[in-house]
């Protein structure tokens, strides 16, 4: 009887095991699965993320790195695992850079932000926006880093179209009314400080208007892009030209000395403009009138400058003599000579 007795006890003790077991294999399974489900569900988002997504080692090395990764920068994963981050795109004058960055992560961790250019398989430069944070998880211990990035190549190439179409002029590339005026008042104060001469030329093409109706808008507006070109050649690299409005032009010329100065390099313009442009089958020989102010001899406002050098155009305009349209058989030459 105790035999029975204490096989039964053996029995239940035995059958009390292996249920423990089973729950304990129960709960691990479903642990398993969990942590399955959860890692199946981080590849599939990791993957088909909208977004280049890469996951750094230690030592900058790539151990991930999706699909939209492959589409941005046109290595394979296979081809990019493995490899140092900074090494493989991102060009050697910003590595420091952006290696400071990751480092700062790993040390902090704390997200940074940031923008680069980065370089393409076949060697193409694109501009990114990157996002780097703390990354781990079952597989990924402490020490990696999830970094995002996003190409924002055409958005940069818009907001520089913007900035320039902003302050250029779109027919001649030279800085607009806004903008020559804005350099005009950097380059004063700059000569202030200095104790140096500032050359304002207020430069107006002579009867620019009887080619336009003569000829038409667009013979008029190769004849002013070629005159704006001309005059940019005609001063140095350190002073500015801008266009202000139709066929109205200001220099800066810095440093200039003296009125006398200013006045050679105004006849250089001169005599450069006057040079026959072939339009068309046509030769246009156009004139200007430019009137010279200087800072800070004749003023040291900005207004006044400006007025007293459109003063002395108008003056030369009137000191001119009638223009004339001269035109041969073959090759019709317009001499444009009339103040206007």
């Amino acid at each position: 009887m105790q035999r029975i007795q204490a096989l039964r006890k053996g029995f239940y003790t035995i059958l009390v095991v292996l249920l423990l077991l089973s729950v304990l294999l129960l709960f691990y399974y479903m642990l398993y699965r969990r942590v399955r489900l959860h890692a199946n569900r981080f590849d599939m988002m990791f993957n088909h993320a909208p977004v280049s997504m890469i996951v750094l080692d230690a030592d900058n090395n790539i151990h991930l790195w999706n699909k939209q990764a492959e589409n941005t920068f046109q290595w394979a994963a296979k081809e990019a695992i493995g490899k140092n981050l900074l090494e493989l795109i991102i060009p050697a004058t910003h590595r420091d850079q952006v290696g400071r960055k990751i480092t700062k992560v790993k040390k902090g961790l704390a997200a940074c932000s940031g923008e680069n250019t980065n370089i393409t398989k076949k060697g193409k430069e694109i501009f990114c926006e990157w996002m780097h944070t703390p990354f781990e998880n079952v597989a990924y211990k402490h020490g990696h880093v999830l970094c995002m990035a996003r190409d924002i190549t055409e958005r940069k190439q818009l907001d520089s179209e913007l900035e320039r179409s902003a302050h250029y002029d779109a027919l001649t590339q030279l800085p607009n009314r806004a903008l020559i005026l804005d350099l005009l008042k950097k380059s004063i104060a700059a000569a202030k400080r200095r104790h140096t001469a500032i050359g304002i030329l207020f430069i107006d093409l002579d009867a620019f208007k009887k080619i336009n109706d003569t000829f038409g808008h667009s013979t008029g507006d190769l004849v002013l892009r070629h005159s704006a070109q001309v005059i940019q050649q005609s001063i140095r690299e350190v002073d500015y030209i801008g266009r202000l409005a139709g066929d109205e032009f200001l220099a800066l010329l810095h440093d200039v000395g003296s009125a006398t100065n200013a006045n050679s390099i105004a006849q250089k313009i001169r005599i450069a403009i006057r040079k026959p442009v072939d339009v068309d089958g046509r030769e246009f020989a156009v004139d200007a009138s430019i009137g010279v102010s200087i800072y800070p001899d004749d003023s040291q406002d900005i207004d006044v400058l400006i007025h007293m050098a459109d003063k002395e155009m108008y003056k030369e305009k009137d000191a001119k003599s009638s223009n004339q349209i001269h035109k041969s058989t073959d090759k019709k030459i317009v001499g444009i000579d009339e103040h206007s």
